[in-house]
């Protein structure tokens, strides 16, 4: 098995820790962040409960990879006028705000 398999091999365990497919489903995604939202009003015990410290590791390396494929600048053509967007700055970790954006 190659370094790269074996990656995504042990992200989709870790991913499996929170409840997700490798790589999540958008309703996975919609039911952990709800999920977090509950939690985190419990503390970081609670959070930890829906999130594993391992899984959310395993999140974030996954979501580097591909901010690193991505440009640094992205232009957005709009082709009607009455559609929104919505620049986020760095949170600070603030995942309530993120959340309450998304």
């Amino acid at each position: 098995m190659s370094r790269h398999q074996q990656h995504h091999s042990g992200a989709a365990a870790h991913f499996a820790g929170a409840g997700l497919s490798f790589p999540p489903t958008l309703e996975e995604v919609q039911k952990l962040q709800d999920a977090m939202l509950q939690a985190v009003q419990g503390g970081a015990t609670a959070l930890k409960k829906v999130l594993p410290a391992d899984a959310l590791v395993a999140i974030l390396r996954a979501a580097e990879e591909i901010v690193h494929q991505e440009p640094t600048l992205l232009e957005l053509m709009l082709t009607d006028a009455e559609t929104q967007v919505l620049v986020v700055g760095d949170t600070h970790g603030h995942f309530i705000d993120v959340a309450q954006n998304l």
